[in-house]
């Protein structure tokens, strides 16, 4: 695990991009800039879900139900595929309401490497958000990663573009 600083951040070396809601990081609104605003679309997008008609056939039927690969993980979490936008191969948009508490920090970080692993991802670059401070965030992924038997390089990007 690695700190990259302002002028590494947005550079080729990470698989997966993860970036927490415009309000927890400046870094959201750079990448979103770069993508077309992709992610912002997406917040304004009203998500739509089944009519309860369709939802009976398909209990019925026994048909797979059409979901998005990520929605058994977080509806949330917004999968861009990006590597003809940015220089990785996606970006995740993951917003947190942690606000200090330590169970949703940890909730996040599990959302965050559950997606990455399914991905198969084997970097991830975080973007670190406001609301947590880089010295609880970094045990925390540690921990997780070790507890999922996960091996993934993880770098680190502070908010603000003056890190």
């Amino acid at each position: 695990m690695n700190l990259l600083n302002q002028s590494t951040a947005l550079l080729p070396g990470s698989d997966l991009w993860v970036v927490p809601q415009y309000e927890e990081s400046v870094w959201t609104g750079t990448i979103d800039w770069m993508m077309n605003f992709i992610i912002l679309k997406n917040i304004r997008h009203a998500r739509k879900n089944l009519q309860p008609e369709m939802n009976k056939l398909i209990e019925q039927t026994e048909f797979p139900s059409p979901k998005a690969p990520l929605d058994s993980i977080h509806s949330n979490i917004l999968l861009i595929l990006s590597d003809r936008l940015v220089p990785n191969r996606w970006v995740i948009h993951a917003p947190i309401e942690a606000k200090g508490d330590p169970k949703l920090v940890q909730t996040w970080i599990k959302q965050i490497l559950v997606a990455a692993k399914s991905l198969k991802a084997m970097s991830i670059r975080v973007f670190i958000p406001k609301s947590i401070p880089q010295t609880d965030l970094i045990p925390l992924f540690d921990r997780e990663l070790k507890y999922m038997k996960y091996g993934v390089e993880i770098s680190f990007v502070q908010d603000g573009l003056n890190s």
